[in-house]
């Protein structure tokens, strides 16, 4: 499976830069490969509009997926990367590594 991070590279909401700079950086931490898509690029709209489908969220940031093939599941949102992380588990629940990770 693969991680896709739906984010916004033009939000101007303080909260949702910091989240989106924490989740990116954690996941390198942690030895995760994921891709990012931009919400907020106009060439993406259409699969931002098939993962705010999937996720029953609309313009949230960030946002995390599990794709495979053809198949896209929503993963959760911040709130649920933030209990990931709390519990020391995001390299469990998305595929990294623990070594070297502080």
């Amino acid at each position: 499976k693969d991680i896709l991070v739906l984010v916004s590279l033009q939000s101007f909401d303080g909260e949702v830069i910091e989240n989106q700079k924490t989740a990116l950086g954690l996941l390198d931490e942690h030895h995760v490969t994921y891709t990012t898509l931009d919400g907020a690029d106009p060439a993406n709209k259409e699969r931002r509009s098939e993962l705010f489908e999937i996720s029953g969220l609309r313009a949230k940031y960030p946002q995390f997926f599990e794709v495979d093939g053809e198949t896209t599941r929503f993963w959760g949102d911040w709130s649920k990367f933030q209990i990931t992380r709390n519990r020391n588990m995001i390299a469990d629940e998305f595929g990294g590594s623990t070594t070297g990770a502080v």
